[in-house]
Parts: C-alpha cells; sequence; structure tokens
C-alpha cells in the first residue's frame, strides 16, 4: 500500500478540512493509469479485501466500497479549504524519496494544490532517510512524507494495528501522521483481545469509518506483484501477504 502521512501533531495539518482539501486536490486515477501504467489500483483504506483471511473477500470489499473514496474533485478540495484555518493558503513541503514514480507523484500534486493556494515544496532524499524519517528520525520534523506499507502476516487488522495507535507515533513507530484518538485507541485494543470473528468485523468497520472521515492518510494505491519468469518455471506463486514472498509449495523447474 503507497500512501501520504499528513503530520497531524502540526499545524494546519492538525485541522481535518486541510487534510481533506488536499486528498481531494489527488488525482489518484492519474496515479495509475499516466504514472504507474495501470501497474497499481487506486485504494481507499489501509485495510483491502484481498486481505482478509477470515471474513468473507466479496462482503468485505462491498463494504470497503461504502466508504469516501476521496476521488480527484478540485472543487470540493477548495470548499474544505474554505472552511478550514487557513482559506488562503500556506507553505508546506512532502518527503519523498529520489524514484521516478514518487517524484511524478509530489509533482503531481504540487500542481494541483497551486489552484487551492498552497505551496508545496518537495523535499527529495534516499530511500534510506526516507525510512528514517518515517520511523521519527528527525523528531518527526515534517509536513507529509509518502510511504509504503506490506502486510506481513494474515489479518486483515494488522494494518490498523500498525499504523494508527497513538502509542506508535513516537520515534520508531509506524504511526508516521503522529495521529492521536482515544476512541480509535479503545476500539484497537478491544479488536486486538477479540477471537469473535463477527465482533472482528464489526470493530474494524468502525475503526475504518472513523479513520477514513478523519484522513490521518492519504490512501493512494495498492502496487501490484509484477513476476516475470523463465518459460521452464512452472507455479511461482507470490504470497498476498509480503512483497516478494515466493510460495515454493507447487514450484518447480523444468528442463
Amino acid at each position: 500500500m503507497e500512501y501520504i502521512a499528513f503530520n497531524c501533531a502540526k499545524e494546519p495539518f492538525n485541522d481535518v478540512n486541510v487534510r481533506k482539501a488536499i486528498y481531494y486536490a489527488m488525482d489518484k486515477n492519474q496515479i495509475v493509469s499516466d504514472i504507474c501504467n495501470n501497474t497499481v489500483d487506486a485504494a481507499n483504506s489501509a485495510i483491502f479485501g484481498s486481505a482478509v483471511c477470515t471474513f468473507s473477500v466479496d462482503e468485505w470489499a462491498a463494504y470497503l466500497k461504502k466508504l469516501p473514496d476521496y476521488a480527484y474533485n478540485i472543487e470540493t478540495a477548495k470548499e474544505y479549504l474554505a472552511k478550514s484555518s487557513v482559506p488562503n493558503g500556506f507553505d508546506c513541503s512532502i518527503v519523498c524519496n529520489q524514484s521516478a514514480i514518487q517524484n511524478s507523484e509530489a509533482l503531481l500534486l504540487q500542481a494541483a494544490l497551486k489552484e487551492l493556494g498552497i505551496n508545496l515544496s518537495i523535499n527529495k532524499v534516499t530511500e534510506d532517510e526516507r525510512v528514517s524519517i518515517f520511523n521519527g528520525g528527525n523528531n518527526r520534523d515534517y509536513d507529509m512524507i509518502f510511504c509504503l506499507w506490506f502486510s506481513d502476516f494474515p489479518d486483515p487488522a494488522g494494518n490498523l494495528n500498525s499504523l494508527y495507535p497513538s502509542t506508535a507515533g513516537g520515534e520508531g513507530g509506524s504511526n508516521a501522521a503522529v495521529y492521536a484518538n482515544s476512541q480509535v485507541d479503545t476500539l484497537l485494543s478491544q479488536e486486538l483481545s477479540s477471537s469473535d470473528p463477527d465482533e472482528r468485523t464489526a470493530i474494524m468497520q468502525q475503526l475504518l469509518d472513523i479513520v477514513t472521515d478523519e484522513v490521518p492518510y492519504m490512501i493512494l494505491d495498492y502496487p501490484k506483484v509484477l513476476m516475470v519468469t523463465d518459460q521452464r518455471v512452472q507455479n511461482a506463486t507470490f504470497a498476498a501477504m509480503y512483497q516478494y514472498s515466493l510460495l515454493f509449495k507447487e514450484f518447480n523447474v523444468t528442463d
């Protein structure tokens, strides 16, 4: 999953109207078609349908479609900014690595935000530096930062429990938005202590309803795993949970 974290501990990103304005200004369809050449799917949630193992994939996917997708709408973006604490715009910056994709996405956002009176500067760093900043290595001294996250165990709540707890906002934590909501913390604790699938489903839906409305993260896309193999390789399959995890159960190479 690729996303942008808003630093909710800094002004004006502690204003949900600012976050929504910026989200609506980002054209995710252009990311999919023009920047990533359809190697990603547009996203709106930290949980995607194929990540659900204990629940009906179809039912969960149907629920996700009911969530706001923050599709590109510059007029809606202007309306949210007009309701914010900075209706006339402001200066800010975003951290990205030096890859062509993140640079192109940053430029896309920069151009869109100009229409809102928001002057976005792009802070290009190495990938190692970006990861260090993501982990709080500079005391969270950023406005926005590009992030990547991969599910590494088969539990649909894994991403929620990594990205949204207030306790993960400090150095070394994965809450790059420095997002803090006591109701979310309580629901995360309840979800972790439950072994009932129906109860967990209901709690996760409550969580997603809250965080999708409060948008600490701008969820952009779900990258696809592209696999190129020699014609002699048969049954090479990647696991769904983590990038580059190859399943060897049926794997074989012919002469």
